[in-house]
């Protein structure tokens, strides 16, 4: 009898915890605020965002990032692959350096980036994917500088 009720215990755990791996659907960081510090940038210069989010957890992180012209350009910028972002849980503040290609057109542009998160096995299969972020900046034309469009 002791035998078939540790059966049941060690398959009622694994069930358990089987579970809570499927709903864990929560994005572990949530962006509280963001504001540019460079609004306007030269192609090959370096737009800044500065960021504020709130971490609930440390999880592996992939960002894809794009930056979409005035001419309907999208210019795909190398991926952020964090093994386990970021710091402590709680608030944080930083600056994203975005560089902008020398071939993007001048004009309106907008900067997104969408993250997913792997926090447990099975986001291996199916991350988790948070909204989409999205800032608007001006790309200048080249040698019309303005203050910060070059850094």
């Amino acid at each position: 009898m002791i035998p078939r009720t540790i059966v049941w215990l060690v398959a009622g755990a694994t069930g358990a915890y089987l579970c809570s791996l499927v709903i864990d659907r929560e994005p572990p960081v949530i962006v509280t605020d963001s504001r540019l510090i460079t609004p306007q940038v030269e192609p090959g210069g370096t737009l800044k965002v500065e960021v504020e989010i709130f971490r609930t957890r440390r999880c592996e992180t992939s960002i894809d990032r794009f930056i979409f012209d005035s001419q309907g350009g999208r210019h795909i910028l190398e991926p952020l692959e964090l093994r386990s972002a970021g710091g402590a849980r709680g608030e944080e503040r930083y600056t994203n350096l975005i560089p902008v290609p020398l071939d993007a057109a001048p004009g309106p542009a907008r900067y997104r980036s969408s993250a997913t998160y792997r926090c447990n096995p099975l986001h291996r299969l199916s991350p988790i994917t948070a909204e989409p972020r999205e800032v608007q900046f001006e790309i200048m034309p080249p040698g019309i500088a303005q203050p910060n469009a070059r850094n």
